[in-house]
């Protein structure tokens, strides 16, 4: 069993006597199907003026503080990371780790724009749009952390400068909160940071046990990535939109998706507040 991966825990609960049984059933291959749905959804969001995209921060310790404000296309960006210098940098950290035998980590940022406030719920913890997004992101093999908003930072500041106050329409000032309050949308971008860890297998043998006969050994290799973060701007935009679109079924219903669409507009209508 390889350190990182399902294979102990289900070798051992299943009673396998063969880590494939485990490997291929937990391996992130299953993702593609998520993609697929996915961007699907992400096309009938935008009917509802609602878009979803994401891109990478950083691999490694080479993270930009540049921010995506739209798709970006793979063609001219790679690894979906909107500084093309620190891209060139986060590629040649990539073939690094190829050369000599480790994986590499990193961060995503995962957007939604155009969700008007009160989308999700206050008063059912697994109903809140924060839980189910989570839950949907942290379905994403590799990815140990979610984080909304700059929790990263703010969690360290007083209060009275966390908090995203209002002009008199209730426009916020600032984002902090990364959209989501009280486990509901607020009006603003949702923006997601997803935390990857280093793919498990490695080029060069990891110290593990030999579970016939109980002795240390090393693992073999047969093949991995060495870097999946910009795979994973795509798995989770995908996977966001999906959850997104579920969502709204789910609070406007209707026979059609036409039907749905005026539902949404007119609640979309109602909770706007004017200057």
């Amino acid at each position: 069993p390889r350190p990182g991966h399902a294979d102990l825990g289900g070798m051992l609960k299943y009673e396998f006597d063969d880590t494939r049984m485990v490997a291929e059933r937990a391996s992130a291959r299953r993702t593609a199907m998520d993609v697929a749905i996915g961007e699907f959804f992400k096309e009938v969001l935008e009917e509802l003026n609602v878009k979803v995209w994401g891109y990478t921060v950083a691999v490694g310790k080479i993270e930009t503080t540049l921010e995506a404000f739209q798709p970006l296309s793979i063609e001219e960006h790679p690894l979906l990371c909107p500084d093309k210098s620190m891209e060139n940098e986060m590629m040649k950290e990539i073939d690094l780790a190829r050369k000599e035998g480790y994986t590499l980590g990193g961060k995503v940022r995962v957007v939604l724009t155009g969700l008007p406030v009160g989308i999700g719920t206050f008063n059912s913890y697994q109903e809140r749009f924060a839980s189910q997004i989570s839950k949907s992101l942290f379905d994403i093999p590799s990815v140990k952390g979610v984080e909304f908003g700059d929790i990263h930072e703010t969690y360290k500041m007083k209060g009275t400068l966390v908090m995203d106050e209002m002009k008199a329409n209730a426009e916020k000032l600032t984002n902090h909160a990364g959209g989501i309050e009280g486990g509901m949308s607020n009006g603003q971008k949702i923006a997601v940071d997803l935390l990857v860890k280093p793919v498990p297998t490695q080029k060069q043998g990891m110290k593990t046990v030999d579970l016939k006969s109980g002795k240390e050994t090393l693992t073999s290799y047969v093949r991995s990535d060495v870097c999946v973060v910009g795979a994973v701007s795509i798995i989770s935009s995908a996977k966001l939109s999906t959850i997104t679109f579920v969502e709204l079924m789910n609070e406007f219903g209707g026979s059609t998706f036409q039907e749905l669409k005026e539902r949404f507009e007119k609640y979309r209508k109602r909770v706007t507040i004017d200057d």
